[in-house]
């Protein structure tokens, strides 16, 4: 049983079958459950008359001690400070891993999905499943992110500086992906070897809102401007020059400004919450492909 969000070390209850299983993991000790279940002062040791509910003081030594729940078997124990301290760190994903060992175990389950995920959009390509094709590079775009967002948050505890450039390549490869998807969403994909692109006026809805979202986001934790998309958005339209789209390239960018605009306006009107920036603090110098 792997531990989620690498709790390990001792046989704890699984929360989903309720069975006791052996937690793995690189440094058990670390997360060995903490305090007292029993009404007992985790301080002296010694027979409370009862269990309390809330910060106390011992009657015999005169130390206070700490009510918490731990997250090995969500129990409720008596703890001091200091160990009240280490279950709030327990709580912390990758508590006690080595982010380097973790780096390289989460990179081999995003190669392997990226791999049968590029495996699988080139048999949709060779039936025509178009719109299959297109939420398999939306879901490549995904992994590119996944991995972007995970270096960058552990960013301070990784050794070498390289990591942030991976990063940032990463986050770039993403754009890209995502403008693949609004490539094909404005074209009209679909599973019938067709694109039908829409008649009337795009609308921010006619593309994938997690996508502009995605974009919008990317290009200013990059802190590139939305004049510089216009080039990006061409380059990846290069790539399927043969493509029997409907549309040209200059009326697809159009309708994308158009899709833009009006997730802007959205917005500005409030209808579309902030997201939380989920690179925070993190500006790539402008030298960095």
């Amino acid at each position: 049983m792997e531990a989620p969000e690498s709790l390990r070390g001792e046989s704890l209850k699984c929360l989903s079958c309720g069975n006791l299983q052996k937690v793995v993991g690189e440094n058990p000790d670390l997360m060995k459950p903490l305090g007292n279940m029993e009404p007992i002062c985790p301080h002296c040791s010694k027979l409370l008359e009862k269990k309390p509910k809330k910060r106390s003081k011992c009657p015999h030594c005169g130390n206070y001690f700490l009510v918490r729940t731990r997250p090995q078997d969500r129990q409720q124990v008596l703890v001091t400070e200091e160990q009240a301290e280490e279950i709030s760190k327990q709580y912390n994903a990758g508590y006690g891993r080595d982010p380097e060992n973790w780096l390289r175990e989460n990179r081999k389950v995003w190669d392997q999905k990226w791999g049968e995920l590029n495996k699988q959009s080139g048999e949709y390509a060779k039936n025509g499943l178009w719109g299959l094709y297109r939420s398999c590079r939306y879901e490549m775009g995904e992994v590119l992110r996944a991995e972007a967002r995970f270096i960058l948050a552990r960013l301070k505890l990784l050794k070498e500086e390289k990591h942030r450039t991976k990063a940032i390549a990463r986050m770039k490869q993403a754009i890209r992906m995502y403008l693949e998807v609004a490539l094909f969403d404005l074209n009209g994909a679909n599973n019938n070897n067709e694109f039908k692109p829409y008649e009337t006026r795009i609308q921010f809805w006619d593309i994938a809102p997690a996508v502009i979202d995605w974009i919008i986001e990317l290009l200013t934790d990059l802190d590139i401007q939305r004049c510089d998309l216009h080039q990006m958005f061409y380059k990846v339209a290069d790539l399927y020059k043969g493509f029997p789209f409907s549309l040209t390239t200059d009326e697809v960018w159009k309708r994308f400004e158009e899709a833009l605009a009006e997730y802007d306006a959205m917005v500005a009107a409030k209808k579309i919450d902030d997201r939380k920036n989920y690179f925070d603090d993190i500006r790539p110098s402008s030298d960095v492909d």
